[in-house]
């Protein structure tokens, strides 16, 4: 998600643990976060998947 609702970027966080989302482990864990990056773009090819040319929250 784009500022201000997120940094802009793919996060990976542990909820379980981490409700608040404070705790950023994409450089801990970059293999994972690319798998999950992968099977999002995946995803979204399969269903046809639309984002807004612009943020919605403006």
């Amino acid at each position: 998600m784009e500022p201000p609702l997120g940094q802009g970027d793919w996060e990976l966080s542990k909820l379980a643990q981490d409700l608040g989302e404070q705790e950023a482990l994409s450089e801990e864990f970059p293999e994972i976060r690319a798998a999950l990056i992968a099977a999002w773009e995946a995803y979204a090819e399969e269903v046809g998947v639309v984002l807004p040319e612009t943020s919605i929250y403006n």
